[in-house]
């Protein structure tokens, strides 16, 4: 997890390198913090311990790493769609490993135990990231977690807790320091997807909402309207982090899909990689607050991997734009920084393409209807 980033001022840029999404089957390492030393943004023993680490295997035997929690009654984790799916949204995962850092058994998921939300498509623009794993046996000794289920979180401040790749927002996320802990740090919702329609093509409403990395200083601050961050205790998502949770009073406000830089006006370094300067995407869990209650009363059907059709890697590339995830690849080569990149279906790619316009676009909050709200 990254510490202290903020999106002002930025616009969409057509290259491979401007779109970061922490919504792809990819997990980021740790949490980026706005300190010069992230380490000290560790979480104590016992903090947060029912936030864990998930260790996934894909139908192509490449292994990734996310992030999820416990749910109340404690079988099930909460996690992002996309750390369990191809580019299609085709569940693709064979294996699953949970494990706590307070526990000393790890635990797995049960074939039938992948429910993922049904209208994810893996379009992380559009939204909907959001997945539940059922475990083969029921978890005690770590806390249990319920779910935010108001409709207030802009300008609430959140904690966000993950196991994503360590760094600092001057200089972004570091890869070789991935697997050092559980970091954890505070921000603050900004605004929801569809506040910025000339920032994020035709979201599905209510289904995101976003914050910005900050540094204190108004010419990195993505969103102009927002505030400067809370020092060295703000906190940006960086790969690794995929699913993780954003705590506002205890409950699980939002999970983790995606990260972006727009052009990079305002990001410190140009470069997708958690620093000051960028924004960040939650899946708003009270939108799916009915679909949560399902899986865990038993009465939702589990997504199977399709026979039908030839599976792909979650860690695919191709030419034109790319995405970086925040899901990190287990496998990962350091000296690679841009090793988790991932393709845009192309209905998303061309809906970003015709939502970008030349310049420099400034990110305030556009109103509206009291209809359209929550």
């Amino acid at each position: 997890m990254l510490v202290k980033m903020d999106l002002k001022n930025s616009v969409i840029a057509l290259t491979a390198a401007t779109l970061t999404t922490l919504a792809t089957a990819e997990m980021s390492p740790a949490i980026v913090t706005a300190t010069s030393n992230p380490n000290s943004r560790l979480a104590a023993a016992g903090a947060y311990s029912g936030v864990a680490r998930l260790s996934l295997t894909n139908t192509l035997g490449s292994s990734t790493s996310c992030t999820g929690s416990l749910l109340q009654g404690g079988l099930h984790i909460l996690t992002a769609a996309h750390c369990l799916t191809d580019e299609r949204g085709d569940r693709n995962i064979v294996s699953t490993t949970v494990s706590f850092v307070e526990l000393p058994n790890a635990f797995s998921v049960a074939n039938n135990g992948y429910f993922i939300f049904p209208r994810w498509q893996g379009d992380f623009f559009r939204g909907d990231d959001l997945a539940i794993l059922r475990l083969t046996r029921r978890v005690t000794g770590v806390e249990q977690y319920g779910i935010y289920r108001d409709t207030d979180e802009i300008g609430q401040v959140f904690t966000k807790v993950g196991y994503g790749r360590i760094g600092t927002g001057s200089e972004g996320d570091r890869v070789d320091l991935y697997g050092r802990g559980k970091l954890f740090g505070l921000n603050r919702f900004d605004a929801r997807a569809e506040d910025f329609p000339d920032l994020i093509y035709n979201p599905i409403s209510r289904t995101q909402l976003l914050f910005d990395f900050d540094n204190g200083r108004a010419d990195n601050n993505f969103f102009s309207d927002s505030d400067l961050g809370f020092g060295s205790r703000e906190v940006n998502t960086a790969p690794g982090d995929s699913g993780s949770p954003a705590f506002i009073n205890g409950l699980i406000a939002g999970i983790t899909t995606y990260g972006e830089r727009g052009t990079g006006a305002t990001d410190i370094d140009g470069v997708v990689n958690s620093s000051f300067g960028e924004y960040s995407s939650e899946t708003r869990v009270s939108s799916y607050q009915r679909y949560i209650d399902r899986v865990l009363a038993g009465n939702a059907g589990p997504s199977y991997i399709p026979s039908s059709r030839t599976l792909t890697s979650a860690n695919s590339e191709a030419s034109g734009v790319s995405l970086a995830t925040l899901a990190d690849p287990l496998s990962a080569d350091p000296s690679n920084t841009d090793s988790t990149a991932t393709v845009p279906e192309p209905s998303s790619l061309m809906g970003l393409l015709a939502a970008i316009v030349s310049g420099t676009v400034y990110w305030k909050r556009k109103s509206l209807p009291e209809n359209q709200l929550p």
